[in-house]
C-alpha cells in the first residue's frame, strides 16, 4: 500500500475569509491570510472553533488513486476565494515496493535460480565421445 500526503493551498483576494476545506471525512477549517511574503501558514482546526489564519491544509495517510476535494466559503464571503494548488507527496516509507513489484522480483529471483541450476547440471554432466 502505499501513502499519500494530500495537500491543499487556499486563499483569496485578502485576508479573513473564513472557509472549511475536506477531503474523506477529514475537514479543516480557516480564514484567509493575506499576502504571506513567501511564508505559509498550516490549519489544524478541525472544528472550525479557532478561527486560525492559515492557507493550507495536509491530509496525511491517504490512499487509493482518487479523490475528492470539497471547499465551503462560508458566509457568502467569496472574495476571490477558493483553491489555489494541490500538491500530492508519496509518504511511504523509502524503497518500500508495490505489490505488483514484489512480484516482479518473485518472477527475477525464480528465474534467475532457475539458469544457476541448469549451469550446475551442465557443469557435472558426463562428457561424450
Amino acid at each position: 500500500m502505499i501513502l499519500f500526503s494530500r495537500n491543499s493551498y487556499f486563499g483569496s483576494d485578502g485576508g479573513g475569509h473564513p472557509g472549511r476545506v475536506a477531503i474523506g471525512s477529514t475537514t479543516y477549517f480557516y480564514n484567509t491570510v493575506g499576502n504571506l511574503n513567501g511564508t505559509y501558514s498550516l490549519t489544524t482546526d478541525t472544528t472550525g472553533a479557532s478561527g486560525t489564519n492559515a492557507d493550507y491544509a495536509v491530509f496525511s495517510g491517504q490512499t487509493g488513486s482518487s479523490f475528492t476535494l470539497n471547499q465551503n466559503i462560508q458566509n457568502n464571503n467569496f472574495g476571490n476565494s477558493g483553491v489555489f494548488g494541490l500538491q500530492i507527496v508519496n509518504t511511504s516509507p523509502a524503497g518500500a515496493p508495490e505489490p505488483s513489484q514484489l512480484a516482479g522480483l518473485a518472477f527475477t529471483g525464480f528465474g534467475a535460480m532457475g539458469l544457476v541450476l541448469k549451469a550446475r547440471k551442465r557443469k557435472t554432466a558426463p562428457l561424450r565421445s
